[in-house]
């Protein structure tokens, strides 16, 4: 049909090609048994539907490629996730024992400050004791040389002498 044809007698209905089959003349014809023709069109359609055309067929083979692909790629990334997982356990354990570890010179380092305040503190206490000992030493000693200077020059000693019988 060409283009004149068509635009000179539009009561006439065109022919539908449905999947390289033609037809029947029937449900193309004037419009009798239009509850038939549908039934018989739902019934090409349905069979349309249901054929699948060679790139269809190929195009399931690919897709059925590609899925495979993806279940092993699927499979690879939980083997994947499984290290990672494993590996990321093992540095939680490693960064967890190492804080413990800190923790622990952190509270022994205070705990030997503290004991090396303390032994400071007391080393003060004996040296400034020993200290005051030493300045009641020198201070007395510095009373009995000021006593005995001062028998010297003011008693005589044989009038001393006669005192301290």
């Amino acid at each position: 049909m060409d283009a004149s044809s068509n635009s000179s007698n539009p009561e006439e209905t065109p022919v539908v090609r449905m999947r390289q089959k033609t037809p029947l003349a029937a449900s193309n014809g004037n419009g009798t048994g239009s509850s038939q023709s549908a039934a018989t069109a739902l019934m090409r359609g349905m069979e349309a539907l249901h054929e699948l055309p060679p790139d269809l067929e190929d195009g399931n083979e690919e897709i059925r490629k590609l899925d495979s692909q993806l279940d092993h790629l699927s499979e690879y990334m939980t083997k994947l996730e499984d290290r990672l997982r494993k590996h990321h356990d093992k540095m939680m354990e490693t960064i967890e024992r190492n804080k413990s570890e800190r923790e622990k010179k952190r509270q022994s380092f205070h705990e030997r400050m503290a004991s090396t305040q303390q032994e400071d503190d007391e080393f003060q206490r004996q040296l400034s004791s020993i200290l005051n000992r030493v300045d009641i030493s020198r201070n007395r000693q510095s009373v009995y040389d000021m006593i005995n200077g001062m028998e010297n020059t003011r008693i005589p000693s044989d009038l001393y002498s006669s005192l301290v019988r």
